[in-house]
């Protein structure tokens, strides 16, 4: 029998954690940050024409239930939307739900590196394709804009609360789990959500191990009163356990997101190490529910610290010591690297820090060693990194062995998804360029280091760094073949983004400003470069040639009247990108017959995209080589080929 006087105490204390979440959150962020946060509930809110993403001829859904204006938030949107009077305008019908933040958010774990995800709820069947794809618009330009004013990263997700009922999150893309997560998502949300503004869901106030049963019957009940209470909640679905079914396909996934961000995808697959161990377990999504609700309105839990501690002692035993401790090492390099460089407006995120890792026996000079994260040297950081590989696989490696007799809870394109992006990412191939296993996210990188090195064999260094000149807090450095290869190499796994520093040392005929034009090019050109990037149904068939990028005379002097060298950029279906170089006078022959004719095939021409990238401020000679190339390409994929003449080019100019 459920007592109400027990869901309204709970509720209270339920509430006054949110608030506590959302007030560190917001003193975690810089000022502009800050502005943009609180003005994103306005801008979904509103549908006003002069407002962002609100169109003249359609207008975005719009309206959030349970919203209302604070002075605060009044004098804040007359600093950013001057223009806007319409306060005490009602909404006739309001088609967001709620509006929650899914992660690290209001944590000690989040940094001015972490983004924020919102889940933006919203009933879909009510609605058409071409309304919900209005407001996917909107959302879009809401990203931008914040990205614009405040550098702060945000993304929005659109969720059906009934699907998220039934645990479907669609297909695998580079941001939806599909099948492979499941209750394990849903874990997660009730364990880390902060609810922003609209409909509380049903879960957040129920009493600790509420059965299925009196779940349902409550939300039976307080919907037959028929009151004003039943707006107040929504219903994303109960959880008791979790499948072990779940933990396989799950694994891989973490494993996929952790080639990019491998930080956050460590803590991830440690707890779906934990889970998997014992399947009757609480789960923590409840017992955090359990000290918020003990702790009344005092201090609250924090939900990344409370992962850790469960993780920790999970990890205590003589056979995973060693784990242990690599796990404290990530949790403190991921925090306090980044705190060490920004600016903080609270100091209580740093000295939280700091005691919670005197309590773990972390001595200060242990931890300012892991502070000096960047500036360990190059051997320092290639042992950490494999100690990460070894984790994801040593991790999976016991799942999958206590749930190889289960049958897997994910579907097969999934499964065949993911387990194709994970190979084109580790799977080395004649001509392939690398995709790298970073321990930091490309958008951080400050500078690139190009240098010609001395030797018989020809090759070049690659230096990236994050951080500034005067203290770089990370560097990898890479060898290579050629100065394209290392362009490429650069762009695909996101290291150049347009912003950057570049320093070239060469003996060649190339400035830094040929390096900056091809690596824009390139990363322009192929517009998906990361392993989880590349759509399920291109994953399901076998791979083809789809984008084919050429450099005629790159490395020649401008003044070279022939065709002396072609080089090649070449990406396939599953998002692996290859380069190839031939100089000399059968280069142009190389080209057709070794790399259209038999690498691509006559049979993918007309499906595929070329592009031709001279430099810019080429001279005459230069610019005319490439536009004969491309006249020829074009006649030669136009099923022209059996009149084109190989050798056009060399002595004609």
């Amino acid at each position: 029998m459920i007592l109400f006087e027990s869901l309204v105490k709970n509720e209270t204390a339920f509430r006054c954690y949110n608030k506590q979440r959302i007030d560190f959150l917001r003193a975690s962020l810089e000022y502009k940050k800050c502005d943009v946060f609180d003005l994103i509930p306005f801008l979904l809110h509103e549908d006003h024409p002069k407002l962002l993403g609100n169109f003249q001829k359609a207008t975005p859904l719009s309206g959030i239930s349970q919203f209302s204006y604070t002075l605060e938030l009044k004098i804040l949107i007359q600093k950013y939307f001057a223009h806007f009077r319409s306060f005490d305008r009602e909404k006739d019908v309001c088609a967001i739900e709620f509006l929650a933040i899914i992660g690290s958010a209001g944590t000690a774990a989040f940094t001015e590196e972490s983004d924020l995800d919102f889940w933006v709820g919203i009933e879909t069947d009510n609605y058409s394709p071409i309304e919900l794809e209005f407001l996917r618009e909107k959302l879009n330009i809401i990203e931008k804009w914040a990205n614009t004013v405040a550098e702060l990263e945000v993304h929005f997700f659109i969720v059906d609360p009934k699907k998220i009922q039934a645990n479907d999150y669609g297909g695998i893309t580079k941001e939806s789990c599909g099948t492979a997560l499941g209750n394990l998502l849903k874990d997660e949300f009730y364990r880390t959500g902060i609810l922003i503004t609209g409909k509380l869901p049903y879960f957040w106030i129920m009493p600790v191990g509420t059965t299925m049963a009196d779940y349902h019957e409550y939300i039976r009940t307080i919907k037959l009163k028929g009151n004003s209470d039943s707006e107040k909640y929504i219903d994303l679905g109960y959880i008791q356990t979790i499948s072990q079914s779940e933990y396989f396909g799950a694994a891989l996934w973490q494993i996929l997101k952790g080639l990019h961000s491998p930080f956050k995808s460590i803590l991830k697959m440690a707890l779906l190490d934990f889970y998997s161990s014992d399947s009757a377990q609480p789960l923590l999504c409840d017992r955090l529910k359990q000290g918020i609700f003990a702790g009344g309105t005092s201090e609250m839990p924090d939900p990344s610290l409370f992962l850790m501690e469960r993780l920790l002692d999970f990890y205590s035993g003589p056979e995973l010591l060693s784990v242990k401790n690599f796990i404290e090492k990530c949790f403190f390099i991921r925090n306090l690297v980044s705190l060490n460089t920004a600016i903080i407006r609270d100091r209580h995120h740093i000295r939280q820090l700091f005691t919670v890792a005197k309590k773990w026996k972390w001595n200060e000079g242990d931890l300012y060693h892991l502070m000096a994260f960047g500036s360990w040297d190059n051997a320092h950081q290639e042992k950490f990194r494999r100690e990460v590989i070894d984790f994801f696989m040593n991790a999976y490696k016991r799942i999958r062995g206590r749930t190889k007799n289960i049958p897997i809870h994910i579907s097969q394109s999934d499964l065949t998804s993911v387990g194709k992006k994970i190979q084109s990412f580790f799977k080395l191939s004649p001509g392939k360029i690398p995709f790298e296993f970073s321990l930091f996210e490309g958008k951080s990188v400050s500078s690139i280091e190009i240098e010609e090195m001395n030797g018989a064999e020809k090759q070049w260094s690659v230096s990236i760094t994050k951080g500034n000149e005067q203290k770089p807090l990370f560097r990898v450095i890479r060898s290579m073949a050629h100065p394209l290869l290392v362009c490429g190499w650069c762009s695909i796994n996101g290291f150049y983004n347009g912003k950057q520093k570049i320093l070239f040392k060469q003996k060649a005929h190339v400035s830094e400003k040929n390096i900056r034009e091809v690596m824009q090019c390139v990363r322009g050109f192929f517009p998906l470069g990361r392993a989880d990037d590349s759509p399920l149904d291109t994953l399901l068939k076998e791979p083809v040639i789809s984008h084919l990028l050429i450099l005629p005379n790159w490395e020649n002097p401008d003044w070279t009247m022939n065709l002396e060298s072609i080089s090649v950029f070449y990406r396939n279906s599953i998002g692996e990108v290859f380069f190839a170089t031939h100089s000399g006078v059968s280069c142009e022959s190389w080209l057709f017959k070794e790399i259209l004719s038999k690498t691509i095939g006559k049979l993918n021409w007309p499906h595929l995209t070329w592009k031709i990238h001279t430099a810019k401020g080429k001279i005459h000679s230069t610019r005319r080589l490439g536009d004969a190339l491309g006249r020829m390409i074009q006649r030669l994929i136009s099923n022209e080929g059996e009149k084109t003449d190989l050798f056009f080019f060399r002595g004609n100019f």
